[in-house]
């Protein structure tokens, strides 16, 4: 691949990001994206998640008693599992979803809804979000 064909996929990678972000600034929480969960019966099950705004994460940790010290990261935050069962629960809308699923489920939800809200740094495109 030659360097003129390596800088026209960068930019268009930047586009399609771009054009990602846009769409979610512009729906909002109409915006969503699903994701496969598995569930304690062992089957895998689709699920729809929205990302959160800042207050919104804020009222999250609030709720589940998370208390983020002055400087802390999202790194810091990651192995929290009351915090991922609050924001699985905030973002599919059924306050008992981390009961009916697997160990760990619900730390995909939750590191699907900061990386689709941009908590972990820029969004990653999708090629067709839902």
């Amino acid at each position: 691949m030659s360097e003129e064909e390596k800088r026209r996929d960068e930019i268009l990678t930047v586009r399609a990001e771009h054009k990602r972000l846009s769409e979610i600034i512009v729906r909002g929480k109409d915006y969503h994206e699903t994701m496969k969960v598995r569930g304690i019966d062992g089957k895998e099950y689709d699920i729809d998640i929205h990302p959160l705004n800042d207050e919104e994460f804020m009222a999250v940790c609030a709720a589940a008693d998370i208390h983020l010290p002055q400087g802390a990261t999202m790194t810091d935050v990651g192995p929290t599992m009351k915090l991922f069962s609050a924001l699985a629960a905030a973002v599919t809308g059924d306050p008992k979803i981390a009961s009916v699923l697997v160990p760990l489920e619900t730390a995909k939800i939750g590191g699907k809804v900061l990386e689709i809200s941009g908590l972990l740094g820029d969004p990653k495109p999708k090629s067709s979000p839902s």
